[in-house]
């Protein structure tokens, strides 16, 4: 007995709530116990080869209990001990740095953190993108998820035996094997209440203890009848610390060689709410429990409860219920044949249906369907086969709505092993699925961006070298001959390609993007006069514009090239006319999972709809509207990248488009774009008239990786009066401009270069001369740039490919502004 330790009790209740069961009134009423915050997070960091930590990151500085710079070079072996080091580390250290990537998941203490469980994840790190230099270890606190997991199974294998009707003693056993896997270290006690006498009994105890130990002697509950018999009494949780008695060290509650100083016992409850027994814990010196796992404390306790409440025949089946109907999720019963017996009411409220409108019916009869009896058969097969089935499917409510269900079949056996019913616990997941399914598209569409952009990028130097020995090969020649109408081809060809090229870089958004604010109403009605004359006489355009409407900001061409592929996109859905209708105006955004590329981030935005009467976007196509090079349009009759364009220019916007459609109904687009917080002006003033394309034997420092473009520029840059110095990548631009600094006169840079970038030579070059003209030249994007190009007025931006007179013309500016 613990009489004898009453002056160490303290009442408390548990902090948290087990899924699916209820806390008592008493527990409510009272203070949290001992709540411990545990900090979490993400450690990062890279060890050498010699097993020291070369940098580490605030999370780990401080799990360990140190500073970033105490951290900071120190042994592995030191940090983490012998024993750890050459057992666990250097094993996964040794395979990293052999170029393996490596992960485990493991419980595990860090000094501030206490007892948590970790993925630890080794990357092969390479700082010259050749050779191994480090391993990066990335730690991550995976304890709520394991904990999930943990209480899950601990669940599932509990509520598996009850359900088996397993006797209560194995079902504990089971119960007591699990808690002690989960939380080692701790002694797991159950007693029960004598309902004649009402003493406490020892039901289930460590295996070590004698049976004959006064300690597990029965006992009367009462407030000086020790940590059990307290909880028991008072019907709360009760902790204890620094239990005293020479009966603890008699009885040997944890071994001969473990003495006890700490306890923890919880009651639980029966299906009325009356207390049927206690489930307590004991820790040596160095254990206590925290408040993360007051949760697997709690629910160990009410899974007690449970099986016990089980033991009593007559509260079985009442206790059993009352668990099933306060469930959260949708609980179906059906015998073998698979006719309903029994639903719960979160499946009434789920799925529309009454209990009278499904007992004793198929479960066949939830199917609305087409798809849905072979589904069910395939359920089915797996089930027959004694195998536990789980995984997601659509099914349709009462009124008719869908909805994505997550749902776990059990086959129930008897106890001759047939199969008497099936259990499945149903989850509506129709919001999670919506969200996974919205970020699996943006993460799509930005891996296609990201690919179409590359492809642009080496798809413009390719249109370059086209343009540079096209153009010079026509200059020598007659335009009026044969070969000068050929090359004349060849050009325009080129200039197909480079459209082709630009609606691939909006879509990706890496084109140049200058955004001002732009009053959509005066935009619209200006596109009219153009769109009037491309959509005929059997379609007619009206516009409804917001008066006063507040300016967005954005780049107006990217905006009409909006308007126009939306238009023609309606022009080609009524082929025997229809009407088109735009709309204005300032508005706040609806929610919706329908919403790309972005979220709305701000309160109000200018909206722009676009709603014909055409025939409609097919249902199995609307995930893919966005997708470049996707159409449902006859072959030559559209790129695919129309609404891909409008996906990207909108996403650069920092907007979104919204859509809904009805097919033979027409379509309707809702685009939405930022307001214009504060007027904005070029910061390069006004665009200087255009000047000679003739030089006078300055001197420009050229710089590009691409040997054909670099001979061709360079050639045309010496045919119109320029001296030329060449470079084919960053550091040699770097070393020829320190050589001749004086002279040069312009820099005309290629962004991308190996080596130093073209933005890496400008920024050495404003290290010594802030005067110096600079023309960047892009295959790619003005973003790589950073804000150069906007806020220093001698920078100038040619979009690769181009002609040899915008570049002639780009140069003569340049050198304008230098005189």
């Amino acid at each position: 007995m613990e009489g004898e330790l009453h002056t160490n009790i303290k009442v408390e209740s548990p902090v948290t709530k087990a899924r699916g069961f209820e806390s008592h009134p008493s527990e409510r009423d009272n203070s949290s116990l001992l709540k411990r915050p545990c900090p979490i997070g993400e450690f990062v960091s890279l060890i050498t080869p010699d097993y020291r930590y070369a940098s580490v990151n605030n999370g780990l500085a401080e799990a360990q209990g140190k500073t970033i710079e105490a951290l900071t070079g120190m042994p592995l072996r030191e940090v983490w001990g012998e024993t750890v080091f050459e057992g666990i580390i250097k094993e996964h250290l040794d395979a990293c740095l052999a170029d393996e990537v490596v992960h485990y998941q493991s419980w595990f203490d860090f000094p501030n953190t206490g007892r948590r469980y970790w993925e630890v994840s080794y990357y092969p790190y390479r700082e010259d993108a050749k050779n191994i230099s480090h391993a990066m270890v990335v730690t991550r606190d995976m304890t709520e998820q394991q904990r999930s997991r943990e209480l899950l199974d601990l669940e599932s294998g509990v509520l598996e035996l009850i359900a088996k009707g397993v006797h209560p003693r194995g079902t504990l056993s089971l119960l007591q094997e699990k808690v002690t896997q989960i939380l080692p270290g701790i002694f797991f006690f159950i007693r029960v209440v004598n309902r004649k006498n009402g003493h406490l009994e020892t039901f289930l105890h460590p295996p070590h203890l004698d049976l004959d130990s006064p300690f597990l002697k029965p006992f009367k509950p009462s407030q000086d009848s020790g940590v059990c018999g307290a909880a028991v009494y008072h019907g709360t949780a009760v902790a204890m610390e620094n239990l005293e008695g020479q009966n603890w060290k008699a009885n040997q509650v944890a071994g001969p060689e473990t003495p006890i100083e700490r306890a923890l016992a919880i009651p639980f409850r029966g299906s009325k709410e009356k207390v049927l027994g206690v489930a307590s814990f004991y820790y040596p010196p160095d254990k206590f429990y925290e408040s993360a796992q007051l949760e697997v404390l709690e629910f160990a306790s009410r899974l007690a409860g449970l099986a016990i409440d089980q033991f009593y025949a007559e509260q079985q089946r009442i206790r059993l219920e009352t668990a099933i109907e306060q469930a959260g999720e949708s609980i179906i019963i059906t015998d073998a044949d698979g006719i309903i017996q029994y639903v719960n009411p979160a499946f009434e409220s789920c799925s529309g249906y009454t209990r009278e409108e499904v007992l004793q019916k198929p479960v066949s009869t939830l199917d609305r369907d087409e798809d849905g009896e072979s589904f069910r058969q395939l359920v089915f097969e797996e089930l027959r086969h004694g195998n536990l089935w789980s995984g997601r499917f659509q099914t349709r409510r009462k009124d008719g709505s869908l909805f994505e269900t997550e749902a776990t079949v059990t086959p129930v056996r008897d106890t001759d092993g047939e199969i008497v019913s099936w259990v499945s616990v149903q989850r509506d997941v129709t919001h999670q699925a919506n969200l996974e399914n919205q970020l699996r598209h943006a993460q799509k569409m930005e891996a296609v961006g990201q690919l179409a952009g590359g492809v642009a990028h080496d798809f413009n130097n390719i249109l370059q070298a086209i343009y540079g020995a096209s153009e010079m090969a026509l200059s020598g020649l007659d335009e009026s001959s044969q070969a000068g109408q050929d090359i004349e081809d060849v050009i325009k060809s080129a200039d197909r390609g480079s459209e082709l090229i630009r609606q691939l870089l909006a879509f990706s958004r890496r084109n140049v993007y200058k955004p001002q604010p732009v009053n959509l109403n005066s935009l619209v009605e200006e596109m009219l006069k153009m769109l009037d004359r491309i959509l005929g006489e059997n379609i007619e355009i009206t516009f409804l514009p917001q008066p006063d409407l507040a300016e967005l900001w954005g780049d107006s061409g990217q905006i009409e090239q909006i308007l126009l592929n939306l238009v023609m996109n309606a022009r080609d859905s009524m082929p025997d006319g229809g009407r088109i209708a735009i709309q204005t105006v300032v508005t706040s955004p609806p929610l919706g999972p329908q919403y790309y590329p972005s979220e709305p981030e701000r309160k109000n935005y200018v909206r722009m709809s676009l709603s014909d009467t055409g025939t409609g976007i097919p249902e199995e196509v609307k995930d893919r509207i966005f997708e470049p090079f996707f159409t449902t349009k006859e072959v030559g009759k559209g790129t695919g990248l129309g609404l891909s364009i409008v996906f990207g220019i909108l996403k650069q916007h920092q907007g979104f488009v919204h859509f809904e459609s009805r097919k033979g109904r027409g379509t309707r687009f809702d685009l939405y774009f930022p307001l214009a917080d504060q007027a904005a002006s070029d910061p390069k003033g006004p665009v200087a008239p255009k000047t000679p394309r003739s030089g006078n034997d300055e001197l420009i420092l050229l710089a590009e990786d691409n040997d054909q473009i670099r001979e061709v520029t360079a050639t045309m840059l010496r045919r119109a009066g320029y001296r030329v110095i060449e470079a084919s990548d960053g550091v040699e631009a770097i070393r020829l401009f320190e050589r001749h600094m004086l002279d040069t006169a312009l820099a005309f840079l290629d962004v991308r270069m190996p080596n130093e970038s073209g933005k890496a030579v400008y920024e050495a070059i404003r290290r010594v001369r802030s005067e110096l003209p600079v023309v960047f030249a892009t295959g790619f994007s003005a973003d790589i740039l950073g804000n150069c190009a906007e806020v220093d007025p001698l920078v100038q931006v040619l979009p690769k490919p181009f002609r040899e007179s915008e570049l002639l013309e780009k140069v003569a500016r340049g050198l304008r502004m230098l005189s």
